[in-house]
């Protein structure tokens, strides 16, 4: 090892001084040449960089110059401009206007004492591209088009330079976020597209409810539930209306928006039977004991209903409204040399959900009247938020039709919630009459009314793409998720014991929604 040692030692030092050695030029290096010693005037070229007299043409004597002969294509109008087209990026580097050729111009100097005298010629040159320049494929503007006046091109592209870029000198036409339009690349004008109107379709489910069992065996397991409120939802289709206006064209854009969405009620119902046999009753694990319902003729308690049931079914029915109004900044960060748009929103937003959720018991011996009946627990809750919120759009375009975009917005807000729980029944083909509440305390019988308030958090997420196909039509397409905390769903009104009528009359207000799914549409800029 030892050994070892000294040779990589030995190994190392001789690397270093032939590294040195040629670092100090004494390994390898050419010999110095010998630099001539020149005479010459300070501030001029010395004689040796002069050709001879008999190389210059007296002033007389110059001949005629042809016209300059080029090989580049002919000037075009505003050829030296390139403008992304709508949602196209990055602009590429623009050759400058060609300049003609012009006849060597004389410019007199004092010629030195060892030169003779004569012009020197100047020739002026065309800029050149830079080295590697290739010209961009597409997104050039039409024939004709003339840029908007005092336009800059940008320099750089770094980031920097993106996020501090002038809006209005990169970007003047095209599609922008949300559905809206600015200067239209296509006609150069941005005085006909200050509007823009979408309307889109959608279809939306709901995330599963949480479960409250509601039905029982009572033989042969007595212990073993069958039926709760968490049942099959069917999807719902819906639409969604917007309309904006951009008032500013020329300077940073802006945008005012309004928007309106619903959808058609999401229904589901699901009916139990004792999977003993359909003559078999069953029970439920509810409290409904010392609820009473007073028909005709009878007065029926609920648990003689409810534990002597051949049939239970649970039913639910969902409404969803929204709207809202934003002003919107767009292209925040876009830069004329990026693919990526950042804009943002600020704004306020009512959203309103209803739900219903009934749970009703069907006894052919009703309360041992020997008559078929039936009877019910059922809550409708309201749930009225409003409040401000703020979003963002980011957007990647991948072609100068075509846009990638994901629009988160946030809000938090005052949720107002209503409730209105009921317990009713009928015997035969009678009328539904009210329950009543016998266990006293002064508790209030049914229906039973509350309200509460509480805060609440929404946040709406839109993920999807932005083709725009004609010059004032686009197509967009994706999914949009929606989850709201702070909610009071009917499943909660339930109590254990249904008769705690003032528990009823203070809705609860803890649980979360979610809704999600896909939507399709159309924007008409104007």
């Amino acid at each position: 090892m030892r050994y070892f040692v000294s040779i990589l030692f030995a190994f190392l030092v001789a690397c270093s001084a032939s590294a040195a050695w040629a670092q100090y030029g004494l390994y390898g290096a050419p010999n110095v040449l010998p630099v001539q010693q020149q005479n010459a005037v300070a501030g001029y070229p010395s004689t040796a960089s002069y050709p001879s007299t008999a190389s210059y043409p007296s002033t007389a004597s110059y001949p005629a110059q042809p016209a300059a002969q080029t090989t580049y294509q002919p000037y075009q109008p505003a050829a030296q401009y390139r403008y992304p087209a709508p949602n196209c990026q990055p602009t590429a580097w623009a050759a400058p206007m060609e300049q003609p050729m012009v006849a060597p111009v004389p410019v007199p100097t004092p010629a030195p004492a060892n030169v003779p005298a004569g012009p020197v010629y100047q020739l002026q040159q065309p800029n050149q591209p830079p080295q590697g320049y290739a010209p961009p494929q597409g997104c050039v503007p039409p024939q004709g088009y003339v840029p908007p006046q005092g336009y800059v091109p940008p320099q750089g592209s770094g980031l920097m330079n993106q996020v501090l870029a002038d809006q209005s000198n990169c970007y003047q036409g095209g599609y922008n976020n949300n559905g809206s339009c600015g200067q239209d690349a296509l006609s150069g004008s941005c005085n006909d597209c200050l509007w823009y109107a979408s309307f889109e379709t959608l279809v939306l489910g709901r995330s599963p409810a949480r479960r409250v069992w509601t039905s029982s065996e009572l033989f042969p397991n007595e212990w073993l539930q069958l039926g709760n409120t968490d049942i099959p939802m069917a999807w719902s289709w819906g639409g969604q209306v917007q309309l904006g206006h951009r008032f500013c064209c020329q300077c940073t854009p802006y945008a005012l928006e309004a928007t309106f969405w619903t959808t058609n009620a999401m229904t589901g119902s699901q009916t139990t039977i004792n999977p003993w046999g359909a003559t078999i009753p069953f029970g439920t694990p509810l409290q409904v004991g010392w609820v009473n319902f007073v028909l005709p003729g009878y007065t029926v308690p609920a648990d003689a209903i409810f534990g002597d049931a051949y049939s239970s079914t649970v039913s639910r029915r969902d409404e969803f409204y929204d709207f809202e109004i934003n002003l919107i900044r767009e292209q925040l960060a876009w830069a004329c040399d990026s693919h990526w748009e950042i804009g943002w929103s600020v704004g306020v937003r009512y959203f309103r959900f209803q739900e219903a959720l009934s749970v009703d018991a069907t006894s052919p011996n009703f309360g041992g009247s020997g008559m078929s009946g039936d009877a019910y627990f059922g809550d409708t809750v309201t749930n009225n938020l409003v409040g401000p919120q703020i979003g963002f759009d980011i957007a990647y375009n991948v072609g100068c039709n075509l846009r990638l975009f994901v629009s988160p917005k946030v809000g938090v807000f005052d949720n107002c919630v209503d409730s209105n729980f009921q317990a009713q029944a009928r015997l035969g083909s009678s009328s539904y009459v009210d329950g009543t509440v016998t266990v006293g305390h002064g508790y209030p019988n049914f229906p039973a009314h509350g309200a509460n308030n509480g805060i609440a958090f929404l946040t709406q997420v839109d993920l999807g793409a932005d083709w725009r196909f004609a010059r004032n039509w686009s197509a967009r397409a994706g999914y949009r998720v929606v989850a709201i905390t702070g909610m009071g769903l009917a499943d909660d009104e339930f109590p254990q014991y249904l008769t705690d009528t003032p528990e009823m009359q203070n809705p609860q207000h803890n649980s979360s929604l979610v809704l999600h799914g896909a939507f399709f549409g159309l924007t008409y800029c104007f």
